[in-house]
């Protein structure tokens, strides 16, 4: 699947973030990171979900857990493509 030109830039963002991360330097603090790679992968999700037609209804009311919770994840990425744990 293709990935849009938003998508790229917020996966090279990801990187740079990431590279810093690792190095331990300033812009590379663990939030800096997360939102990075939170932002790439909603660009490529709205990629697929155009892609595969999915419809969304926006007059569905908004139904967002409570603040302080946390979905769980199939595990970590990493921007590289390897195991970011």
């Amino acid at each position: 699947m293709p990935r849009s030109p938003l998508a790229t830039k917020a996966l090279e963002s990801w990187r740079r973030t990431h590279a810093l991360f690792l190095a331990g330097r300033r812009g590379g603090e663990a939030e800096k990171e997360a939102e990075a790679r939170e932002q790439y992968f909603q660009f490529q999700e709205d990629v697929e979900n155009a892609w595969t037609g999915r419809l969304v209804d926006s007059t569905e009311t908004y139904k967002a857990p409570a603040a302080g919770h946390f979905a769980a994840s199939a595990g970590c990425a990493s921007p590289s493509g390897g195991s970011g744990c």
